[in-house]
């Protein structure tokens, strides 16, 4: 799932909240045959849309017809933020997440993924997926509980739980 730009990861966090694997599998699906007008291209043809093609489309389109619902009008914030800061080439990884913290549609799990994806691993992305690891290991499992644990290992709060996670599972080779 990971993208080959920061907007293709920043769409891509955005299509996992609040929805399954392959609901979000979908809308990728469904945004990138949108903008790739080749008559039934295969998925693997398509190329992920850039954040000036997101951004010339209309919320309508987004919601509508990519059927990302809500998300489109989230989605094309997002898109218009990286247009206007020209992708944050040459920013720095804490002022590009201190900007994208500012965009409608851009929580705090998001952010925190997006630090993690650029080597910020002081925070960890809280999702259904964490909570249900911690809820197994015995923890609560609302936000602030989950921090508290693993701030110990500041700055490296995301790897403690990754490799907490693959210990305790006995399986080295991942999840």
């Amino acid at each position: 799932m990971r993208g080959t730009s920061l907007f293709e990861d920043a769409a891509k966090t955005l299509f996992t909240t609040n929805a399954s694997w392959q609901f979000t599998r979908q809308m990728c699906l469904r945004l990138t045959a949108e903008t790739n007008p080749r008559a039934n291209p295969t998925p693997c043809a398509m190329t992920f849309p850039t954040a000036t093609h997101v951004d010339a489309m209309s919320v309508a389109v987004l919601e509508k017809d990519c059927r990302l619902g809500y998300r489109g009008a989230y989605l094309k914030n997002i898109a218009r933020k990286f247009v206007e800061c020209r992708s944050f080439a040459d920013w720095g990884v804490d002022d590009i997440l201190a900007c994208l913290s500012e965009v409608k549609g851009v929580g705090e799990y998001s952010i925190n993924h997006l630090g993690m994806l650029l080597g910020k691993w002081h925070r960890i992305p809280v999702d259904s997926e964490v909570r249900s690891y911690v809820r197994e290991a015995g923890r609560a499992d609302d936000t602030e509980s989950i921090h508290a644990h693993y701030a110990q290992w500041h700055p490296y709060e995301f790897l403690a739980y990754k490799l907490e996670r693959r210990l305790l599972k006995q399986n080295w080779i991942g999840d």
